[in-house]
């Protein structure tokens, strides 16, 4: 039974009852086309063995006639077999797409396995999201823990910043004094200096943070007994000033030595350039006076000496005028040697010394400027850095274009043309 066209079309429905039937008589079909290949085979291997020494021509139209019926007996197969192998291909067709229906790339298993990702993803994105807020609590806890250690370093601030500008007060005062009046000025100051302390009643901490509100700051600075931090810091204030004044007066008597001792000495230079003076003085009138009789004298050899010129002048100028008749002689002779010299051309080349690993740098950006920058990548990545050198050398020589550089020495060469 032969399957219709219609029926092996992709998604065509197989009757089973029409496959039970032709696949049962599959082993029929099988015999029978088996006897009719194994009885045509054979009379044609007789027929060979008959004839194998020479054809004749009676025997010529049966062997003719037997490939005739050959082909008759081969569609006849082909005929028996075809609804066999049809409904194979058929079944062959329908197992193959009940198969892909079930395989990971089916339309039915991509959808299963979208609803498993995205459910992961989404388990993914919560977990990540509850990360994320235990961590802005941890850090919003950290930064509450934060709010008094904050303050304390505020306050304790604000404390030496106090202690700090009441010192540089004394000091300055301290060592502006110059006289022994001035110290006794600053040592009144310091005796009747007062430790006045009311600054850090008016101290308002205020800091601002990402993850608090500013009510959770006050709360948390409610923890804080204000009354007895002030109380410690006047304490601390009063008894570093104390401590430090007394400092300062102690250093009162050595002051005043240092001031003694600064007076007296500078009496005493001022006494020596007194007498550095004097002695100045009398060196330069002593000079002054060797300075005159050194001109008188140098005049009176001066008039002698034009007398000897005057009476040497006409001699003088005889002897001039024969030397001048034979230096004109001699520049004539080489005058005419010199025209004699041939000019010569010559043309300046330089060759670049790199003294350092920045001078290649600088090569390759003089040559990239200059040239590189409107070449293709294929052009540029196969210059070498001996080229740019060259390139470099070749500015130097025709355009007077020199890089300042430390890390280059540039060799000047004279070449003729």
């Amino acid at each position: 039974m032969e399957i219709k066209e219609e029926e092996q079309k992709e998604g065509a429905v197989i009757k089973f009852t029409e496959v039970g039937k032709i696949l049962a008589d599959a082993g029929n079909v099988y015999q029978k086309n088996k006897d009719s290949h194994d009885k045509a085979i054979e009379y044609a291997n007789k027929m060979i063995a008959d004839n194998s020494a020479k054809l004749t021509a009676e025997t010529y139209p049966s062997i003719k006639n037997l490939i005739a019926k050959f082909e008759v007996t081969r569609k006849t197969l082909l005929e028996n077999r075809k609804p066999i192998t049809q409904i194979i291909d058929a079944l062959k067709k329908e197992f193959t797409k009940m198969e892909a229906d079930l395989g990971k790339d089916s339309p039915t298993v991509v959808a299963l396995q979208k609803m498993l990702d995205d459910f992961a993803a989404e388990q993914e994105r919560l977990k990540k999201e509850a990360a994320e807020k235990l961590l802005k609590e941890q850090e919003r806890l950290q930064q509450l823990s934060q709010v008094i250690t904050d303050c304390n370093m505020y306050y304790n601030e604000k404390l030496y910043e106090q202690i700090a500008n009441a010192k540089k007060l004394i000091l300055d005062k301290f060592e502006s004094c110059k006289t022994k009046s001035e110290i006794e000025l600053i040592a009144k100051f310091l005796d009747e200096f007062a430790i006045i302390y009311n600054e850090f009643d008016n101290i308002k901490f205020s800091k601002t943070y990402t993850l608090l509100t500013s009510e959770e700051v006050q709360l948390k600075l409610k923890e804080i007994d204000f009354s007895v931090k002030l109380s410690e810091f006047r304490d601390k204030y009063v008894s570093e000033l104390e401590i430090f004044i007394r400092e300062q007066q102690d250093k009162i008597p050595s002051k005043l030595k240092a001031i003694a001792d600064s007076e007296a000495l500078a009496k005493r230079l001022q006494d020596e350039k007194d007498e550095a003076e004097r002695k100045r003085l009398e060196d330069l009138k002593k000079q002054k006076d060797e300075l005159e009789a050194k001109r008188i004298a140098d005049e009176k050899a001066q008039q002698d000496a034009i007398a000897i010129q005057q009476s040497q002048t006409a001699n003088i100028q005889e002897k001039v005028q024969a030397a001048t008749q034979k230096v004109q002689a001699a520049t004539a002779v080489q005058a005419d040697l010199f025209s004699q010299i041939s000019e010569v051309k010559t043309k300046k080349e330089y060759e670049i010394s790199v003294t350092n690993n920045n001078g290649w740098v600088e090569l390759f950006q003089y040559w990239f400027e200059n040239s590189g920058k409107d070449l293709t990548n294929e052009k540029i990545s196969k210059m070498t850095m001996e080229r740019m050198k060259e390139y470099a050398e070749k500015q130097a020589e025709k355009e007077n274009s020199f890089i300042k550089s430390d890390n280059l020495l540039y060799n000047e060469k004279i070449k003729c043309k």
